[in-house]
């Protein structure tokens, strides 16, 4: 989308797009606000059919324009509103689809939100075998790649993988469950997003200072 030169590019080597490109920040807005207009149209089952037949071929797409936009973990709860349509429109092929998609895209967050355009190699070739998605995009994986590794068939019981830099001491869920905090060697403190599995905030608390005295990234 960004004319990246290769399938190894870092998020952080990309320019970020002009802030006043109003072709850009109507894309953006699209991709990111799209399912809520959606959701608010009433839908018929013609039009959940119709984003089915758009996912098929534009899915892996819309998750590298997130990613490009720094805001890919905002698509899980995308999917979830687009399953309870396609579940009330009774299109269990489609809700299907997005059971699978949560999996696929919880499982490569990390990777694709550091390199967008993994999602056309790493995240698809090491997709289980009986994933709907890999099936449905299989021909998305680059030509140049003969020979595609051994997966396992289904998706494990590992449904995603938080990221540390020191082995973690402790871990505390928040009383809804919607947070969890890891704590690290060395006194610092993780606080994630336990739907999508993104980092909301660093705390370091230094030895020696008071508990209360923490400093914030």
């Amino acid at each position: 989308m960004q004319n990246l030169p290769n399938y190894g590019v870092l998020i952080d080597e990309i320019e970020p797009p002009t802030p006043n490109d109003d072709l850009l920040r109507a894309i953006k807005y699209a991709c990111r606000y799209w399912v809520h207009h959606f959701k608010q149209s009433d839908p018929t089952p013609g039009d959940i059919e119709d984003s089915f037949a758009f996912f098929e071929t534009h899915f892996l797409y819309w998750l590298e324009a997130l990613s490009l936009m720094r805001i890919l973990p905002e698509i899980i709860g995308l999917i979830n509103d687009l399953k309870a349509l396609a579940l009330t429109a009774n299109n269990l092929q489609f809700s299907g689809f997005l059971s699978d998609a949560t999996r696929f895209i919880l499982a490569n967050m990390s990777i694709s939100s550091t390199a967008p355009l993994q999602l056309y190699v790493h995240a698809l070739m090491f997709a289980p075998a009986a994933s709907i998605v890999r099936g449905i995009l299989n021909e998305t994986i680059p030509k140049w790649i003969s020979k595609l590794p051994l997966v396992s068939k289904k998706w494990g019981s590992l449904v995603q993988t938080l990221q540390h830099d020191e082995p973690v001491e402790a871990i505390a869920f928040s009383p809804d469950g919607q947070l969890i905090a890891s704590s690290e060697r060395y006194m610092t403190i993780r606080v994630w997003d336990t739907a999508t599995g993104s980092l909301q905030k660093i705390i370091w608390k230094w030895k020696g200072d008071p508990l209360s005295d923490t400093r914030e990234k």
